[in-house]
């Protein structure tokens, strides 16, 4: 009973810390409100679109709405981490070894009461409903900057997002390819002879 209550401590000391860098972590990268992150972002538009006055105010607000639903998202995945964490922990108090802790928790997530870990996190495993959502939201962004913008301003703006993915595109490549000679570094020789049979 002492041993299950102490992996439960070190369990939650470790995920209040690594939900603390996260945190952090999402500080360091913007400290404005999403008015303020909103307003710069219409500006910038403005200098390589030569938007109007009106048209700087009707950006401005569009990209304060998606920072807010982008907000309003995030506080809901960690909602969902944190719930899962909760369910995890009940699971393991209450299990009597590991391999009954693996079975409920394989039953949980049989039973949609529980979300696989990658899912909960929003990465590659996310479920149709989110990605249909994600993508409804960028077309109605779209048909809504659309209206705002002249046809040759959408051209350009078009143009511009385009560049600004392939270089998101090429940064995440780039942290990828570092990540994984570091992790290529980590491992033993004898693993990478068998691979090279």
């Amino acid at each position: 009973m002492k041993n299950i209550a102490s992996i439960l401590v070190v369990l939650l000391a470790f995920s209040f810390t690594a939900e603390a860098q996260r945190s952090n972590r999402a500080r360091m990268g913007s400290n404005m409100s999403p008015e303020q992150s909103s307003t710069l972002t219409a500006k910038k538009m403005a200098l390589q679109l030569d938007l109007s006055k009106d048209q700087i105010n009707k950006v401005a607000k569009l990209f304060e709405e998606k920072a807010k639903q982008r907000a309003e998202a995030a506080h809901e995945r960690a909602k969902k981490v944190a719930d899962t964490r909760i369910k995890i922990a009940k699971i393991k108090k209450d299990s009597k070894d590991n391999a009954d802790f693996k079975k409920r928790v394989v039953a949980e997530v049989k039973d949609g009461k529980m979300q696989r870990r990658g899912t909960a996190r929003g990465r590659s495993g996310a479920d149709f409903n989110s990605k249909n959502k994600a993508l409804d939201a960028q077309l109605d962004f779209k048909a809504k900057i659309k209206k705002i913008l002249t046809p040759v301003q959408y051209e350009k703006f078009q143009k511009l997002s385009k560049t600004r993915v392939k270089k998101a595109k090429g940064k995440m490549t780039k942290k990828r390819m570092a990540k994984g000679k570091s992790s290529k570094n980590k491992k033993s020789s004898p693993k990478r002879t068998r691979r090279a049979r």
